[in-house]
């Protein structure tokens, strides 16, 4: 990763390394993105797959917030 990027990252949450390794028979945003994790070995995408599994689950959680009836219905 160059050093120069680095840092454009520095400050976003992202998932821990030990919870991209799960795999769920769901086909889901989050899974997919572990999926690309798993496959790479580029450090730098790895961490861009951290950030974006964990800004789908903000997603998930604030659409269910807005939109309590739908619960589980939410996604299919």
């Amino acid at each position: 990763m160059s050093e120069g990027v680095k840092p454009l990252y520095a400050d976003l949450p992202m998932m821990a390394p030990e919870k991209m390794d799960k795999i769920y028979p769901h086909n889901t945003i989050c899974q997919m993105i572990r999926t690309i994790y798993q496959k790479t070995d580029d450090e730098e995408i790895k961490l861009l797959c951290r950030i974006a599994v964990a800004m789908a689950k903000r997603m998930d959680h604030k659409l269910r917030e807005y939109n309590q009836s739908l619960g589980e219905e939410l996604w299919k």
